[in-house]
């Protein structure tokens, strides 16, 4: 069994917060790469943002997550804050070209299932890194969806819930307690 367990979801659909509630029951989550690579471009002044060199930034984001992705054995059960597929995303809303994208996502493979949340205006806010609309997460979340169908995942809709209760939907469906 792939023992690569991807949570994702459009921006602001509650991920981090689930995954900030799992991490403290100790499982071994991979955070997204997309915040520290603004960030840590930002406090330099560097191009790989995605208002400067969106290419750079999903070139970025491509080579850290990859780098996570090898660097991580597949011995004990890891949950990761997004995946090689979602860069596709990144990479189609910003009209790149997807071939590479694609193909790497298709050589790495993690886990077949994947648990998806999805867009929640109720809980929707807008930060110094998130800057889209809801409608355009939204109009994200559909580009998710296709993108993971195409690559022949099984989507698993997280519910909107509280937060316990999407993690306990998720370590159900994981057969952990909880």
């Amino acid at each position: 069994m792939n023992k690569k367990i991807i949570i994702t979801g459009t921006m602001g659909s509650g991920k981090s917060s689930v995954l900030n509630a799992i991490s403290k029951d100790e499982h071994d989550i991979v955070p997204e790469c997309a915040r520290t690579i603004l960030a840590e471009q930002r406090a330099f002044g560097g191009s790989g943002v995605p208002d400067k060199d969106p290419s750079l930034f999903c070139e970025l984001l491509l080579s850290r997550t990859l780098h996570q992705y090898k660097n991580n054995k597949d011995v004990s059960l890891t949950i990761y804050d997004r995946g090689l597929p979602d860069i596709i995303g990144y990479a189609k809303w910003f009209n790149l070209e997807l071939s590479h994208f694609k193909s790497c996502a298709k050589q790495y493979r993690y886990n077949n299932t994947v648990f998806l949340l999805e867009p929640w205006q109720e809980i929707y806010v807008n930060d110094d890194e998130r800057k889209m609309t809801f409608k355009e997460a939204e109009l994200f979340h559909d580009d998710l969806v296709n993108i993971y169908k195409e690559l022949n995942y099984e989507l698993l809709i997280v519910p909107k819930a509280s937060i316990q209760e999407r993690v306990a939907f998720i370590y159900r469906k994981l057969g952990f307690i909880k």
